[in-house]
């Protein structure tokens, strides 16, 4: 599930191929807060740039995704004031009309059980009528309502909400200082309670603190678990890349401006890796030993061929390139470095290969760091942090 803060019209239109990209992470719901993540704090939808001919079809796509992003996180009012502007929105202006009614539908069934006011539940039958007669996917009256979409949350949950919009408004210390409190405490799920936790480690680096040695310790932890969503595991790996890039000398990262590095501005403004292939090392024959001599210089007739990593990366910028890549290999969870120095790719077919010995080191079931290291063309150094179990 993506996570990232929409500030302007030209990030939320996309291109063609971002999107493509991005199903890799995201399939069809795609700005959701399922599985801790979070989108939308508080979004005033305006073009831009005034064009001739514009109005408010534009927003609709917008309100429309807002609205549903709203009732997941349990903000029901919020998502209604978005969703009913759709009560009087023809087809024709918005094909998708049925789906946002739909969401409406089970906004005021949610509301209906909330507030206990009967005006939602002939809302909800309001609607019910209008998709009867849109004769959409959603007009039968035995479809399913969308309220099963949109849970009560839990006390915890609202107030992890709370400190996401905090942080995406950029007031880090106050959102620190409620996901430090939801840590072990207060009722909520447990994919809230982890992306809580990363929450905090990144409130930390972004206001120039020390991670305490018993956050790392819990982000280690999340590292041998398998209920991470795509995106919180993206996450994981980005901070514990900053964390070694602060902490360990024996990296040479001096060049790297790291402080200004976030992780959602990396994820869609830096070079980012979306597939990762090993391949393990074999013995190469270069000619046939005679069987009747001395089998002492066999090994003389063989050649070692170092295991591979494959890395399949890409730009955030239609008019960038990746220069170079280079590679840190961290054993997780002692955090120790593999090796002296690092491992220097090379381009292949438009993929990253990094080859060396220290690849065939690592072990079938464990969990690695690895630490990429990113040159584009404009000289611009920037890392991605990947959590990768060896199989």
């Amino acid at each position: 599930i993506l996570s990232i803060s929409i500030k302007s019209k030209s990030e939320f239109l996309i291109s063609k191929k971002r999107s493509i990209i991005y199903s890799k992470f995201i399939h069809l719901g795609v700005f959701t807060s399922i599985n801790g993540c979070l989108l939308i704090s508080e979004f005033n939808f305006s073009p831009i740039i005034p064009v001739s001919g514009a109005n408010t079809d534009s927003d609709y796509a917008w309100q429309h995704t807002k609205g549903f992003v709203l009732a997941t996180m349990g903000l029901y009012e919020e998502a209604a004031k978005e969703l009913e502007v759709f009560k009087i929105v023809s087809p024709m202006d918005y094909m998708n009309v049925d789906e946002a009614l739909y969401y409406l539908q089970g906004v005021y069934e949610r509301l209906a059980e909330v507030k206990k006011d009967k005006r939602y539940t002939l809302e909800a039958s309001l609607i019910a009528s209008i998709l009867n007669k849109l004769e959409g996917p959603f007009s039968t009256e035995n479809y399913v309502t969308s309220a099963h979409l949109f849970p009560k949350p839990l006390h915890g949950d609202l107030k992890f909400f709370e400190g996401v919009i905090k942080f995406y408004n950029s007031e880090f210390k106050e959102a620190h200082d409620i996901f430090e409190s939801l840590r072990s405490r207060n009722i909520m799920t447990r994919a809230n309670r982890n992306a809580a936790l990363m929450y905090e480690a990144e409130c930390l680096l972004y206001t120039g603190e020390a991670v305490p040695d018993d956050i790392i310790e819990e982000l280690l932890q999340l590292t041998e678990t398998d209920e991470l969503s795509i995106l919180n595991k993206e996450r994981l790996g980005f901070l514990l890349a900053r964390y070694v890039m602060a902490e360990d000398v024996k990296l040479d990262f001096k060049h790297i401006s790291h402080d200004s590095q976030t992780f959602i501005r990396s994820i869609y403004e830096k070079p980012w890796a979306l597939d990762l292939t090993l391949k393990r090392g074999r013995v190469k024959k270069q000619k046939r030993g005679n069987a009747k001599k001395d089998t002492k210089n066999a090994d003389e007739n063989e050649e070692k061929e170092s295991g591979s990593l494959t890395l399949e990366a890409y730009c955030n910028k239609v008019d960038d390139w990746i220069v170079s890549a280079s590679m840190y290999i961290v054993s997780l969870p002692d955090m120790s470095i593999i090796g002296d120095g690092k491992i220097v790719g090379r381009e292949e077919d438009g993929k990253w290969v990094f080859k060396d010995e220290r690849i065939d080191a690592m072990k079938h079931n464990e969990r690695y760091l690895l630490v990429v290291e990113y040159d584009n063309s404009d000289s611009e150094k920037s890392i991605q942090g990947i959590v990768y179990k060896c199989n």
